[in-house]
């Protein structure tokens, strides 16, 4: 059925199709409440709707004829109907039968045919909702300029609408509403939908909206999806249900006789798998992941059965690789982070509603490689910060070459805004496939904007290069296959006894990695000896803090310079030069923890 050529799903629809992400429908609605204050007359708001036993209540007649409409043949109709209407129910009663009565609507839970077939039956909600823009008059919530018209968003029977708190607009909307209820079988349940509006909206709106709606009025943070969302910054009572239920599954082990490494099992395997769905698509307060280790740390040193057990070790010292002394246990501010990173790369690589409204609310004027934040929800603020330690681990290969010659790291060497020779101000060059001919790369305009290095490198490692249709195409290079993966031996290493990087130049470190009990061939490119970017530019952090991090291989006029000005002294530091590389090996008496 996902492959009918016919069939074209609105994207404000999000569930049980491929492509389809539960946790971007999560996160538009969050960036979109998150301005709800943004607007003077109408206010804006949002209706929360909640349907009476949603699958039990779709009339058969209409799932066909929106099935018939979309295009479906009667053979597969015929199937659809023989599967759905040949339904015999008996009631059990004091453990016995009771009855055997056929049944004359909804669709059957538990059936992997049902999600599906509901989604389709309510697309003529979705339709209806989008209609409203052809009209001239209509005016929906406030929205960033340029951005998708959205004025709606489902993920199965869950649905929230966005509106302004205007008679005439809401009028619109509840026809919508009744119209659908009449044709589909579907009943709005009213006393458990709601209406949001933020706290200094007008009274008299808020008295109109409930006249109009006959909803009540609900307290952010609504609820959507399991997540709580609200316009304020979130504060620890809106986690209060993942703390219920961590909570919960602890108490159910109280009793048990779990050993050291059974109650590590369920610490890794269980508990910390609890709050990934939450810290996926919202940024959690510190203090709720303070609790939570906290909760980790008493369960697994609680050996008394009275009063308090002495706690060994420092919970952020556990959370480190078994190789390196610890249990092997992540932190949930580093899960945080990866979660986050993955994030950054959907933006970058993906064309979603919640992608392209990113781009227009966030990166309408300014490159997202460079943009800082000045504003916006703390999703986007932790984006942010993800994108300084990962965006350069992207390598666009370049196709159709509309990533940016500067911004964009096309050449396995990192972004060429911050290479030392390079100046993309006087240059009149943006896009890769402005440096192509089509014979290949125009060496003319090629040797005009780059250095020779850099040029030859280009030549060398990318080979020629013919622009096409095909969009270019992302590699995440910490991975073997190119795909991304939130995996910690990808994103985050942890303490290793030596570190192994690469300085080019005094002002950029182009490459920086670690590499322990293994060695290279100095002659290698940074590539070949597998030396990936894991640092972004130094002007992004202080030398002192960079050189406590990591250490360094550089070049030895400059190091003299780096060294002097850190306060980090090292053991050993070992220096051999060939042509143009230096190599340098250092080993200090305490490792440090790699992170943001």
């Amino acid at each position: 059925m996902a492959q009918h050529d016919n069939l074209r799903l609105n994207w404000q629809k999000i569930a049980h199709f491929k492509g389809r992400n539960i946790s971007e429908n999560v996160l538009l609605a969050h960036e979109v409440i998150s301005n709800i204050r943004l607007r003077g007359k109408p206010d804006n708001m949002v209706i929360k709707l909640d349907m009476a036993k949603a699958y039990d209540m779709v009339e058969w007649n209409f799932l066909i004829k929106v099935l018939e409409k979309m295009g479906f043949g009667a053979e597969i109709l015929d199937m659809i109907w023989r599967l759905i209407a040949n339904n015999w129910y008996s009631v059990i009663i004091n453990g016995q039968n009771h009855g055997f009565f056929h049944s004359t609507r909804g669709v059957k839970q538990g059936d992997p045919l049902s999600p599906a077939l509901f989604i389709l039956s309510a697309e003529v909600l979705s339709r209806a909702m989008n209609q409203l823009y052809e009209r001239y008059e209509y005016k929906s919530y406030g929205l960033p300029k340029w951005s998708d018209k959205l004025n709606h968003l489902s993920y199965a029977d869950d649905t929230i609408i966005f509106a302004a708190a205007d008679n005439f607009f809401l009028k619109l909307i509840m026809r919508v509403l009744r119209k659908y209820e009449e044709q589909s079988g579907q009943l709005i349940n009213k006393d458990k939908s709601s209406y949001y509006v933020h706290n200094k909206a007008a009274h008299a709106s808020r008295q109109l909206v409930e006249e109009i709606t006959g909803f009540t009025r609900g307290l952010f943070p609504l609820t959507y999806l399991g997540c709580p969302i609200g316009h304020a910054k979130k504060k620890k009572v809106y986690f209060s249900m993942l703390i219920k239920k961590i909570q919960n599954k602890l108490q159910l082990w109280k009793g048990k006789l779990l050993t050291f490494g059974g109650e590590i099992v369920l610490i890794n395997s269980v508990l910390q798998s609890i709050p990934i769905y939450l810290l996926s698509v919202s940024n959690s307060p510190k203090c709720v992941i303070h609790d939570i280790h906290r909760m980790f740390a008493k369960f697994m040193w609680n050996f008394k059965e009275e009063g308090r057990s002495t706690h060994w070790i420092a919970w952020k010292d556990i959370c480190v690789p078994k190789e390196e002394g610890g249990l092997g246990l992540r932190s949930l501010f580093d899960t945080s982070k990866a979660l986050f990173a993955k994030l950054w790369w959907n933006f970058r690589t993906t064309n979603t509603l919640w992608s392209n409204y990113m781009w227009i609310k966030y990166c309408k004027r300014h490159r997202p490689q460079t943009i800082e934040w000045r504003g916006g929800s703390q999703v986007w603020k932790n984006m942010i910060l993800a994108r300084n330690f990962f965006d350069q681990e992207i390598w666009w290969e370049p196709k159709k070459g509309d990533v940016s010659v500067w911004f964009d790291n096309w050449t396995q060497l990192g972004d060429l805004h911050y290479h030392m020779n390079l100046n993309h101000d006087q240059s009149q060059v943006e896009s890769v496939y402005e440096l192509c001919n089509e014979d290949g790369w125009n060496q003319t305009v090629l040797q005009h904007n780059l250095d020779e290095a850099t040029c030859n490198h280009v030549t060398r490692i990318l080979g020629r290069l013919t622009p096409t249709q095909e969009r270019d195409k992302p590699w995440w290079m910490p991975s073997g296959s190119g795909k991304f993966k939130e995996t910690f031996e990808h994103l985050f290493i942890e303490c290793p006894d030596t570190y192994l990087g690469v300085i080019q130049g005094g002002s950029r470190a182009a490459f920086a990695g670690t590499r322990r009990k293994q060695s290279f061939n100095i002659n290698d490119t940074p590539q070949q000896a597998r030396l990936t970017s894991t640092y972004p530019p130094l002007h992004h952090r202080s030398t002192t803090t960079m050189l406590k991090k990591s250490s360094l291989v550089m070049n030895h006029s400059v190091s003299e310079s780096f060294w002097r000005t850190s306060d980090y002294k090292p053991n050993m530091l070992l220096f051999v030069e060939d042509d143009g590389w230096t190599g340098a090996l250092v080993t200090s008496k305490k490792p440090w923890k790699r992170s943001f």
